[in-house]
């Protein structure tokens, strides 16, 4: 990707004016056709940004029906780009529609959107599937049910399309028929069975409700995990939303028993990103930690091993040493866990420090140890950490129990503990772009 494109990819829409808007369109246009895959599926993404969620604001001397012209105008623009790059690169109006759907849903969108879609699925452009076009107008409100029960398109034959259908009904609030935020257990049972028999609409369905309130009137964990647990095979792998895997893993993070459930379910797969979704010490996970890092599959074990050294200070047998270390004798009183990230061409380090007796460091201890571990001269001046506002300037920034730094080589360090008594049961320090200039593994580190 150029650095020309990268900064136009980058360029903070919410501050352009009216007539930077107008510029920056036909610039981001011209990638469309570029020889980089990658790139023109960024121009399409950021082009569908900027007219559907950023787009030009109306100034105060135009009025709404003006605004809303000027919008309908630019995306019909913006599709007789997309058509016209199409002929040339086939994958433009297949990232396009994908990308339909978050968004396009907007007033007046679906104005030139629908009938749009409508002529597309009657031309059959070659390199266009039905099923993205047929989804794309379900979204954006192109199908209408009346009656009850779930309507004839969730039997539908592609999974995509199904999918759609599902979010749709979420969106609408099918499931929720007294709006009062929480599911009808009569229409969760149409739901699971139709789930069961055929996988690939309860994640989506989940999605377009947007998860709900904080009493949703069931146990969304247990009604996913039992899906799991009975369900004829897997979810579908093209979905256009997430499914019930994506969904479980986050509700049952930090949760051991329902951990273990997945595992006697065989989806290991699922435990594993569960058991380490939470980036901290969880009470009651380090057993569960252990197991799965006893585990004969490499990356579940790989995982687990990890989360012990980075988040508990625990180092687990086995392992590659080349890819994670425990430093016992690295400086007294302190144990340093580091691990590397990436493959022997590119890659980077993290550590984190934690006290040898369990105790906590204090200022000058622990600022000793992070300059041990990454010597200002490598890390460079502060900056502003991303998490800052403008206002933070280049200091510390506090957030909940956590300290965090932010330093021009792209080094991070976050010192967690008591930040009002000033005591740190734990240091982490991420390389960023350092990349090979550091290396913390120590004595014998490759590469």
């Amino acid at each position: 990707m150029d650095a020309a494109f990268r900064a136009l990819r980058e360029t903070p829409l919410h501050r352009l004016t009216p007539a930077e808007w107008e510029a920056w369109y036909p610039r981001v246009a011209a990638y469309l056709d570029h020889p980089d895959p990658e790139t023109r599926a960024s121009a399409v993404e950021r082009l569908m940004m900027g007219v559907f969620r950023a787009g030009r604001p109306p100034n105060a001397r135009e009025d709404r029906a003006a605004a809303d012209a000027h919008r309908r105008q630019r995306a019909a623009w913006l599709l007789d780009e997309a058509e016209r790059a199409h002929a040339g690169h086939p994958d433009i109006l297949p990232t396009l529609l994908r990308g339909l759907r978050w968004q396009g849903d907007d007033p007046p969108f679906p104005e030139v959107l629908l009938p749009w879609l409508r002529d597309l699925r009657a031309r059959a452009l070659p390199g266009v599937p039905d099923e993205l076009a047929e989804g794309a107008e379900v979204l954006l409100g192109g199908r209408a049910w009346d009656g009850p029960g779930l309507p004839p398109g969730i039997d539908h034959p592609s999974d995509w399309v199904r999918g759609c259908i599902a979010c749709a009904l979420g969106r609408g609030g099918f499931g929720d028929p007294e709006g009062d935020g929480r599911l009808d257990p009569g229409i969760v049972a149409v739901l699971t069975e139709v789930e069961l028999a055929r996988p690939g609409i309860v994640g989506p369905f989940w999605s377009g409700c947007g998860y709900f309130g904080e009493d949703p009137g069931i146990d969304p964990l247990a009604w996913m995990l039992d899906i799991i647990e009975r369900r004829r095979g897997p979810e579908p792998a093209d979905l256009p939303f997430n499914g019930v895997d994506f969904h479980v893993h986050e509700l049952a993070a930090g949760k051991p028993e329902a951990i273990r459930r997945l595992e006697r379910a065989g989806r290991l797969d699922i435990a594993i990103e569960a058991a380490v979704e939470l980036r901290g010490k969880v009470e009651g996970m380090a057993p569960l930690l252990r197991e799965l890092a006893a585990s004969l599959h490499p990356a579940v074990a790989h995982a687990a091993r990890v989360h012990l050294a980075l988040y508990h200070g625990e180092r687990a047998p086995g392992g590659d040493p080349g890819r994670l270390r425990h430093r016992a004798d690295w400086r007294p009183g302190a144990d340093l866990f580091v691990v590397r990230w990436g493959d022997p061409a590119a890659w980077s380090s993290t550590a984190a420090i934690f006290p040898a007796d369990r105790g906590a460091f204090g200022d000058d201890e622990a600022q000793a140890l992070i300059d041990a571990a990454l010597p200002p001269g490598l890390r460079g001046e502060p900056a502003r950490h991303p998490l800052a506002s403008a206002e933070d300037g280049t200091g510390a920034l506090r957030l909940s129990d956590s300290e965090m730094r932010a330093y021009a080589s792209g080094a991070r360090v976050t010192l967690s503990g008591d930040p009002v008594a000033r005591r740190w049961s734990r240091i982490e320090i991420s390389g960023g772009r350092l990349g090979k200039r550091w290396r913390p593994l120590g004595d014998g580190e490759d590469g």
